[in-house]
């Protein structure tokens, strides 16, 4: 009789041991609350979170240690776990100071005694903040797919008035005696239309599939043919903007179109950081041996120090 009873009770240990070591290794966090609020058990990945150790939770509302609040959080389902012993999950948030809200989607489970009657609850919280932030950067590559495909129908349109206003400047230059005072117009005319040409050419470019079609590549080329569909942008910001190319520049093996849509992510993003002084941007090219060294400089702020980390998060933003 008392070997079966110590092989129980090394059973039950053994098993115990199991279940508290799955219980606080489990990454997420896991408590389990009576119906007072009051933490009964306490996983380590939770404790973690509140910089405590799990022996100092236990006993303590979790309300109150985890939230610093006096009454039970705005939006908790964990009452409907307790009282109507139903499974719940919601969404919540925590904000840290400087950084973007911690989501946490936290999920309610009821544990029942032998008189059928819900004890206790169990909350299981899982961080879902990268999770949402992937299907957020999703949402957004999808609407700006949707945006080049309309922009590339948009360039189209006017590919072709262009074209016309072209062919015929330069007819009417044939045409007109070189001596003419209408050849200042008509060659005004071609020019602008000529540049507008370059202008849908490249927007057509950067509307294209994302094909990364490496190639011999001469990166001056690149930034001058971002600088043109910026033009505008540039007087209409009173930005100014100075280009030192560096000449006999070694060709690169790159993609054309997507290295000018970085030039002009970055020159964007310069110009907005100017802010309401007059903008003053810098874009040099140099090389040494095989490498080539593109240096883009403004006179904005700069990055905060807190977000260096973040400068190639897609579409992380601190306006």
């Amino acid at each position: 009789f008392n070997a079966d009873l110590e092989a129980q009770n090394w059973e039950l240990s053994r098993s115990r041991n199991t279940l508290r070591s799955l219980f606080d290794n489990l990454p997420d966090s896991l408590y389990i609350i009576d119906n007072q609020y009051r933490l009964i058990a306490v996983n380590m990945a939770r404790a973690k979170r509140a910089n405590l150790e799990p022996r100092m939770l236990v006993g303590k509302q979790c309300y109150e240690i985890f939230y610093n609040r006096e009454d039970p959080c705005t939006g908790c389902l964990v009452g409907e776990t307790l009282f109507n012993r139903k499974i719940t999950q919601r969404i919540g948030r925590q904000w840290e100071e400087g950084e973007e809200p911690m989501e946490w989607e936290i999920s309610s489970y009821p544990i029942i005694n032998e008189m059928d009657q819900v004890v206790q609850a169990i909350l299981y919280e899982r961080d879902v903040t990268e999770k949402n932030r992937l299907e957020a950067v999703l949402a957004q590559s999808e609407k700006l797919a949707a945006v080049g495909q309309l922009a590339a129908g948009i360039a189209h349109e006017i590919n072709n008035p262009l074209a016309v206003v072209l062919a015929n400047s330069q007819m009417l230059q044939r045409e007109l005696p070189t001596d003419s005072d209408l050849q200042e117009l008509v060659d005004l005319i071609h020019r602008a239309g000529t540049r507008a040409l370059h202008v849908v050419r490249n927007l057509l470019d950067l509307s294209r599939k994302e094909r990364y079609d490496f190639a011999p590549t001469n990166i001056n080329t690149t930034i001058e043919r971002a600088l043109q569909m910026l033009r505008h942008e540039l007087m209409d910001r009173n930005t100014d903007l100075l280009f030192f190319p560096s000449k006999d520049l070694p060709e690169v093996m790159a993609s054309d179109d997507h290295l000018q849509g970085v030039w002009l992510n970055i020159i964007l993003n310069a110009m907005d950081a100017s802010g309401k002084d007059k903008g003053k941007i810098k874009v040099t090219t140099s090389h040494k041996g095989n490498e080539v060294k593109i240096t883009i400089s403004d006179n904005g702020s700069g990055i905060a120090p807190k977000d260096l980390k973040r400068i190639f998060d897609p579409f992380f933003t601190t306006k």
